[in-house]
């Protein structure tokens, strides 16, 4: 999370404000390391929409693929708008949202985002 969150901190540098967070930790009560640097950033206008899922606390959405399901229009219309998506984190839950996102785009349109430089991963 320290990697997007700086990644994000530099478009808000920039004025860049059109940013959509999702992110996943296991358990609310522990892992909120992050939340209220990210909900002040929110009420300021710097991110437009957070996402946050656990996936120990019983929610609907336990993971990352799970809002790209269940928000699949929203996230379209944010990469006809010239969107890119960074993907960071476990090599798991990288392979999951890839398979979602191949499922709601398209094998090849995935791959043009990944040619445009518009769809980047750091995994581990």
């Amino acid at each position: 999370m320290a990697g997007l969150l700086s990644h994000l901190k530099q478009r808000v540098a920039t004025e860049h404000y059109q940013n959509w967070l999702i992110y996943g930790e296991r358990q609310q009560a522990f892992d909120a390391i992050f939340a209220d640097e990210l909900h002040e950033l929110q009420n300021q206008g710097k991110i437009a929409e957070i996402d946050r899922v656990f996936s120990r606390d019983g929610f609907a959405e336990k993971y990352e693929q799970d809002v790209l399901v269940v928000k699949k229009a929203e996230l379209i219309d944010w990469l006809e708008q010239g969107a890119c998506l960074y993907i960071c984190g476990s090599l798991n839950m990288a392979k999951a949202v890839d398979a979602t996102l191949q499922e709601i785009l398209g094998i090849e349109q995935l791959h043009t985002l990944r040619k445009a430089g518009r769809y980047r991963r750091d995994v581990y």
